[in-house]
């Protein structure tokens, strides 16, 4: 187990311990729940890609290496409580673009004899990610106080990740001055989200309150393996109950 899961499972369970001893507490029955979320999506990393594009007939190699950072989020939910305490809904979680620059690492051939090839390093910048995520959320909320209620909740996600990568290089004819390109892919996977927000009503129907998750998943780009999308995401924002 990481130690951001396992961050996250302590926060989960501080949430339920927090929330047990309001067993006894009342506060009027909200059966439809809005919120709103604006926050950081921490997760970062770094990937290779390796490939072998043919320049004058033989082969290049190529190894790009590109890291990727956080990203801040907005995320809206809704749901309904459906028994008790248990309620099922819907989020959706879009992070704004972030950019990061791709470190490349060709050997171009010569175009006059063979097996001359010069390795060369190229630096691109400006490489764009975003995510595009959609949960079905499960949670038991209760309350903590009268103003105050806890909800630990979980679920499956679905993730759309949208990454520049470096696609290969173009070479100025005759020469061996290479220049880098890139272009974008995207890549769709299914996974899991957990965790849980405290919420404060500073009016019957109208609150704030903060949240986290983490969202388990990663997807197949063409170009690269089991890239990680989303991770552990914070935030806070609007609360609206009725």
């Amino acid at each position: 187990m990481t130690k951001t899961i396992a961050v996250a499972f302590a926060a989960a369970g501080f949430i339920t311990i927090t929330a047990i001893p309001a067993a006894a507490q009342t506060v009027p029955t909200k059966n439809i729940f809005l919120d709103v979320n604006f926050g950081v999506q921490p997760t970062s990393g770094t990937f290779l890609i390796s490939a072998a594009p043919i320049i004058y007939g033989e082969t290049a190699p190529l190894t790009s290496t590109q890291p990727f950072g956080s990203a801040p989020f907005l995320d809206a939910s809704a749901g309904y409580r459906v028994w008790r305490d248990l309620s099922v809904g819907i989020a959706l979680t879009t992070t704004f673009t972030s950019t990061s620059e791709a470190t490349v690492v060709v050997g171009v051939p010569s175009p006059v004899f063979f097996d001359r090839r010069i390795s060369q390093t190229i630096t691109i910048d400006e490489l764009e990610r975003k995510e595009r995520s959609a949960h079905l959320v499960i949670g038991w909320t209760t309350p903590v106080s009268d103003k105050v209620d806890a909800s630990v909740m979980g679920g499956p996600s679905y993730i759309k990740v949208f990454q520049d990568l470096v696609q290969g290089v173009t070479v100025q004819d005759g020469t061996q001055n290479a220049t880098a390109t890139a272009d974008t892919q995207t890549a769709t996977s299914v996974g899991f989200h957990f965790g849980g927000e405290l919420t404060y009503l500073i009016r019957p129907k109208i609150g704030m309150g903060g949240m986290f998750r983490y969202v388990k998943a990663s997807v197949d780009l063409p170009a690269v393996l089991d890239l990680k999308g989303g991770g552990m995401q914070l935030g806070g924002g609007l609360r609206l109950r009725f």
